[in-house]
């Protein structure tokens, strides 16, 4: 699943960014898209199934969020699984002999406002403490 959220007045802050430096304004694009992703895994995590995975950990433990790419005008960060929670990508689904418990995408849905607000309050934070 892929889903792209644009942030409203990323213009704005990238004619802000022009009188940074190429590295500080990734650096401050990345921080800002880390911090919206963390929040939509952190939602994630509360909604997955419970139950006990490989090892004794928790499936939902394994999602994460890292950065893809980043560029002075744009970041991406990526949320995912480790490789050793790849049945929670079954749990979301469902198989023939399971019902899907879909956790992911009602994860996202539930935070992807607020994921929003957070990169963008991330973003006018870190250029004014830099300006």
């Amino acid at each position: 699943m892929v889903k792209t959220t644009t942030v409203k007045g990323a213009t704005e802050a990238a004619q802000k960014f022009e009188g940074l430096s190429e590295s500080l304004s990734a650096d401050i694009l990345a921080g800002a898209a880390l911090a919206g992703a963390e929040l939509i895994v952190q939602s994630i995590k509360r909604k997955a199934p419970r139950g006990r995975g490989e090892g004794g950990r928790h499936g939902a433990e394994g999602y994460k969020a890292e950065i893809d790419s980043k560029s002075a005008k744009e970041a991406r960060a990526v949320i995912g699984l480790e490789d050793w929670a790849f049945y929670m990508r079954f749990q979301e689904t469902g198989t023939v002999d399971f019902p899907p418990q879909p956790h992911a995408r009602p994860g996202f849905d539930e935070q992807s406002g607020r994921a929003e607000q957070k990169v963008r309050s991330k973003i006018r934070e870190q250029i004014l403490s830099k300006i």
